[in-house]
């Protein structure tokens, strides 16, 4: 969550990997904790503080509807810290890699990226400036970090419990395996982290509320998330990794939606069953919570074969919010990219290099299916009219889809095309693709964090 959005009582996620700070020990981590409803603090308190860490955990397990819970450690850390660890590139770091680079030209040549940076360094840099708290799986550990303001404020107080949702969903569903369990491309890698950090931001304001001594249940929840919704619409906007933002921001306020119309359906069992039966695709949690489940649809025609010289690195699902940062990025109007976005049933991206060779081109192909054609129609004269085609971007519609190729060699790319065909799946094509980028490009800005931006 971003300093606006603590402020504005709102939460946006990226995930990183933080596994290099240590913990230092404390006497009652670990320790089983009972809820006890009846005596609940009533106003914001020093989060440094033991006993104030021990009732924000006792609101967080009243608001879940938790019966007890493991208390976590607890730290906070220097942002000046945060900044020069998160900033140092790691062993596991791969920019390096071709996979890397590959995917990294890609998201440059569809004007996702800017040309002067990669896609992680963009991510993590965003990161350095707004991540507020997280949480550590491994040690099972949460972090606040300490920017020098007043640590007994509601912000703080906020991003504390945040994270403690965070460590009461480790101990009942396990994160790390839930996720392995589902998380099959960057599409449902979204649709995961949704679930996960929707939960994580309903429950933190169900707690703000106990504390109010308010009933949450009266809060109006539609101006919240609207509102939230269009603070981070504009951040994506003036994004200079627009799809990265999107990424990384979307899930808070998608999943809070989803998950507080849950809660106000059925209470905490309902939100439960979505752990049950996770959605799996970006564009669900784009719908309300009372719309029919999406059927995505498998590819008519598969991705263009690898020209000659190079070959396939990777492909991926990216999901609908991939598109709809396409769209922002290319002059769509908010809304009109946001409906659009929502009729998205199915896609693939891949990336195209040689392993051995710099001086071959590097190419994406990306190919998405839409509800019918008209919607197919609509993206493609919507990047015609703002001069997405250009001498090494290509566009192509046929029926329901849409192909966008793109190469950073103009005449590698002309005949690429021109040797083009729509090619029939083989029938025993997976519509989910492993998630090649997160693999190859994002390794380290993966976690559960809440954030806040100025």
């Amino acid at each position: 969550m971003t300093k606006a959005f603590l402020n504005r009582r709102g939460v946006v996620v990226l995930a990183l990997s933080l596994s290099f700070f240590g913990c230092a020990e404390n006497d009652f981590y670990g320790e089983e904790v009972e809820a006890d409803c009846g005596r609940l603090i009533d106003g914001p308190c020093d989060i440094r503080k033991l006993g104030c860490q021990r009732d924000l955990f006792q609101l967080v397990m009243c608001a879940r509807g938790a019966g007890s819970g493991v208390f976590p450690q607890v730290e906070t850390i220097d942002s000046d810290e945060f900044v020069k660890v998160l900033l140092e590139p790691s062993e596991s770091d791969q920019d390096d890699s071709i996979e890397a680079k590959a995917w990294t030209k890609a998201f440059q040549l569809l004007g996702l990226l800017p040309e002067e940076v990669s896609l992680s360094d963009a991510t993590s840099e965003e990161l350095a400036e707004e991540v507020a708290g997280f949480y550590l799986t491994d040690s099972r550990s949460l972090f606040v970090i300490d920017f020098g303001e007043p640590m007994n404020s509601r912000d703080m107080n906020l991003t504390m419990m945040h994270e403690m949702v965070h460590a009461l969903q480790d101990q009942t569903v396990g994160l790390d395996a839930f996720e392995a369990d589902f998380v099959t491309s960057t599409d449902t890698a979204f649709a995961v982290r949704a679930l996960i950090e929707g939960e994580a931001t309903h429950f933190m304001l169900v707690a703000l509320s106990l504390m109010d001594r308010r009933d949450p249940r009266d809060l109006n929840w539609k101006r919240y998330y609207d509102s939230l919704l269009d603070l981070l619409n504009e951040e994506i906007q003036t994004s200079k990794a627009p799809f990265a933002s999107a990424f990384s921001m979307l899930p808070y306020a998608l999943g809070g939606r989803y998950v507080t119309d849950a809660w106000l359906a059925g209470g905490s069992s309902e939100v439960e069953s979505l752990f049950e039966r996770p959605i799996t695709t970006a564009v669900q949690w784009m719908l309300d919570y009372e719309s029919a489940p999406i059927a995505l649809e498998s590819l008519a025609c598969a991705l263009p074969r690898a020209p000659q010289g190079v070959e396939a690195l990777g492909s991926d699902r990216l999901g609908a919010v991939a598109i709809y940062a396409l769209m922002l990025q290319n002059e769509f109007a908010t809304e009109s990219a946001w409906e659009l976005a929502k009729k998205w049933r199915g896609g693939e991206i891949a990336v195209y290099a040689a392993e051995k060779d710099e001086q071959a081109p590097t190419l994406v192909a990306w190919r998405t299916a839409w509800e019918n054609e008209d919607d197919a129609s609509r993206l493609a004269e919507g990047l015609r009219d703002n001069d997405f085609i250009t001498s090494k971007r290509a566009l192509q519609r046929r029926e329901k889809e849409v192909l966008i190729t793109a190469a950073d060699q103009p005449d590698a790319l002309q005949t690429w095309m021109e040797d083009s065909e729509c090619i029939r799946p083989e029938e025993d094509q997976k519509a989910d693709q492993p998630n090649a980028l997160i693999r190859a490009i994002l390794p380290r800005v993966f976690a559960r964090t809440i954030r806040s931006s100025e």
